[in-house]
Parts: structure tokens; sequence; C-alpha cells
């Protein structure tokens, strides 16, 4: 795997548990979103010992993303996803970057959602796609701060936990 100066880095638990310790988040984010975030944190790290998982951790965080935008908005289910995200774009909560990324993020949701066959990602397909997942909550929950980034506080994920 690569890390972000495109060095290789050697794949193990405590390489993945070191990518989601830098992924942004902030306090300020509701407990419910924070909690999918944090079971995509984790699943990621678990795919060490489940290769599948890293799938399972991009959408994790693409659910969470749905959440977070709902809980900006205030609505309900009923809007559709891409629905939902012109409207953070149009009210100003997002800008047309972070549109962009959530809107794929939306259509990648939707077919790991609806498949037709079981999907394999490899770890930086995952990571990314979690990573961006948390920039885009960060930005919708700031902290008062100003400060996006929050130390993890997680522990190695063990064999069969």
């Amino acid at each position: 795997m690569l890390d972000e100066n495109y060095q290789v880095v050697s794949l193990s638990p405590e390489s993945l548990r070191a990518d989601v310790d830098l992924m942004s988040r902030t306090a300020a984010t509701p407990g419910g979103v924070s909690g999918l975030l944090n079971t995509s944190r984790e699943l990621y790290v678990g795919s060490w010992f489940h290769y599948e998982q890293f799938v399972v951790a991009a959408t994790w965080s693409l659910l969470a993303v749905e959440t977070a935008i709902r809980a900006r908005l205030g609505v309900d289910t009923r809007p559709p996803f891409r629905r939902i995200i012109r409207r953070a774009f149009t009210e100003g909560l997002i800008d047309e970057a972070v549109m962009r990324h959530v809107d794929i993020g939306a259509q990648l949701r939707n077919g790991l959602l609806h498949p037709e066959f079981q999907s394999a990602w490899t770890p930086s397909m995952s990571r990314t796609t979690v990573g961006q997942s948390h920039l885009a909550i960060s930005g919708l929950f700031p902290d008062n701060s100003g400060c996006a980034a929050e130390p993890s506080t997680s522990t190695a994920v063990q064999p069969g936990g």
C-alpha cells in the first residue's frame, strides 16, 4: 500500500489503525453519525483479518455522510440522498467540491446496497472513501474551536474481535 507521499507501507493492523487515527472528526458530530463513522473505522482496521470488510467500511462511511446531511437539513429518510446533496449545496452547507465527492459517494452507496455481485475493494479505495466521508462530515459539524481533527483513542484490533 502507498502512503500520501507514495512511499510503500506494509499492510498491517497497525498501519490501518494509523490511517484511521489521521481521519478528521469533530466533537460536534452528533452521536448517531459519530457511531457510524466509528464503525467504518473499526471495519477498515478489521479488514486486515477479513479483506471483504474494506468495502463494508466504505459503505458504512457513506451511510454516515447521508445521515449527517439529513441531520443538518432536518429531513427524514423520504427525500432521495442525491436530492438532499443538491439541497445541502444550495443552502451553502457544502461547497461544490464536497458536493461532487458526496454525489459520487451516493452513486457508490446505491451500487453497494443493491449489488448484483460481491464487491472487493483495495485498501486504498476504502481509505479514500472512508477518509473523504470523515472530511465531509467534519465540514458539516465543525467544532467551535475551528479544529476539525480529533485524535483517535481506539486500540488496535485483535483477531476475532
